[in-house]
């Protein structure tokens, strides 16, 4: 499936492998799994996972498998490091420097 044969579908992909991500990434914690944390970490995941489609944009002939990996990729970093990230580079203070 590419982007451009069904983009719905392949968004839905890229969610799927997020959602699959941070679902596995909660299981594999000792923390207690409650409903709430397993549908936020899905749904949060599934979020960046298709985020991964905005690669698109910036090479449009790109192979599926290179956004399944980015999808993958970014998921696995999760939310908490993606935020960091982002923190440093628009010079915003993280947690570690307001203290």
């Amino acid at each position: 499936m590419t982007p451009q044969d069904n983009p719905e579908g392949f968004l839905a992909v890229l969610a799927a492998i997020g959602a699959a991500i941070g679902i596995g990434k909660l299981m594999a914690a000792d923390d207690p799994i409650t409903l709430r944390l397993f549908a936020g970490r899905a749904i949060a995941t599934a979020g960046i996972g298709a985020a991964a489609g905005a690669v698109m944009f910036l090479v449009p002939t790109a192979n599926p498998v290179l956004l399944y990996g980015v999808a993958a990729g970014l998921a696995s970093m999760g939310t908490s490091t993606l935020e960091y990230i982002l923190k440093k580079k628009l010079g915003v203070p993280t947690d570690e420097q307001v203290q």
